[in-house]
């Protein structure tokens, strides 16, 4: 889900705190004295405080833990800065939203998750991922509404009143018709029995490599299972069975495959097939393959007619991002944006 606004956090610094030095010690401050929350930005009908800052920081730095990235410390104070923006804007946003506005958006976000919970293995693996981002899926949930508002409110308020010609939607067909090429590919059967752990990120976000022994059991099942498959046994059946590819498991293993979509040398290996024939095991980074190509489909040039709706859309996207820079800043004085806190003003 495209998201207009940029995600980034805040860290709060630690004070030193003097205690009485009486028989029985008490404190001399309440906590809210000792670690004040001030007002770092305000505007017409909200305010932001500096503990609300340091959540999202706190949400990003783990988000980028995850994958494998450190947030550079003498970069902190602009990152502060982005994710003050980004809050006064969302708060600026939020107050525009009609009910209808929260409507759409918690239908589309419905949706969304739905998809992510369908292409994870288990609602046990959706759920890992979600708290690898270092939030629950019920904070996850609500981060995405909350994104899914702003657009809405972006959409109906910018969006909605831009429009695109026919002949600029002709003319882009025209200048960009490698585009609207659909790449020769194959529908194939497909068994996957994976060597990583999809669950568990490593550096750069690739997923992390399973143990020796385990990728060692993993190859030997799927050498196993090829000798069923070469026997006779019914592919989806089997793919259904042991197959560890969310994406087509649930599909008896079916799946199609573009030119251009999957490494160069796993595509050589899938296309180099005849039709109805199965491969031998094919070992890429994610696991251990066996294909069988069911049918191929020949390369296809998608017509006007056919790419009109997607065309005008990325126009109009294209105009709408244009503006946004405009529009952000009048929402500003429009609200009566005030930073307060000197370290985050431009």
């Amino acid at each position: 889900m495209k998201s207009i606004f940029l995600k980034l956090a805040v860290v709060l610094s630690g004070v030193t705190v003097a205690w009485a030095q009486d028989p029985a010690p008490k404190a001399k401050f309440s906590l809210e004295e000792l670690f004040p929350d001030k007002v770092v930005a305000k505007g017409k009908g909200f305010e932001i405080k500096s503990s609300q800052v340091e959540k999202e920081f706190t949400e990003f730095k783990t988000s980028m833990a995850a994958q494998g990235r450190v947030v550079p410390e003498d970069q902190r104070r602009d990152f502060e800065a982005k994710i003050l923006e980004r809050l006064s804007i969302s708060k600026i946003l939020d107050t525009k939203a009609t009910a209808e506005d929260r409507a759409k958006a918690t239908e589309s976000v419905d949706k969304y998750i739905a998809e992510l919970r369908k292409r994870a293995a288990s609602e046990e693996s959706f759920r890992r991922q979600v708290e690898a981002t270092g939030l629950t899926p019920e904070q996850f949930r609500q981060k995405i509404v909350e994104r899914a508002v702003i657009e809405e409110v972006f959409n109906r308020e910018v969006k909605a009143s831009l429009k695109a010609s026919d002949e600029e939607i002709k003319k882009f067909y025209e200048d960009n018709k490698a585009k609207f090429m659909e790449p020769e590919a194959v529908k194939v059967s497909h068994i996957l029995r994976l060597v990583v752990d999809m669950t568990k990120p490593g550096p750069g976000g690739v997923p992390a490599e399973m143990p020796t022994e385990k990728k060692a059991a993993q190859r030997e099942l799927a050498d196993n299972i090829l000798k069923r498959l070469k026997a006779g046994e019914d592919f989806a059946k089997l793919a259904t069975e042991f197959s560890e590819d969310p994406g087509s498991k649930e599909r008896g293993g079916v799946m199609v495959i573009a030119r251009g979509q999957m490494s160069s040398d796993f595509e050589a290996a899938v296309f180099a097939l005849g039709a109805n024939q199965i491969s031998e095991v094919i070992t890429s980074k994610y696991g251990y393959h066996i294909l069988r190509v069911d049918e191929r489909l020949p390369a296809k040039q998608f017509t006007l007619e056919e790419t009109k709706g997607r065309i005008r859309e990325h126009l109009i996207q294209q105009e709408a991002e244009k503006l946004l820079p405009g529009y952000v800043e009048r929402l500003k004085k429009e609200a009566g944006l005030e930073i307060l806190d000197a370290r985050y003003k431009p």
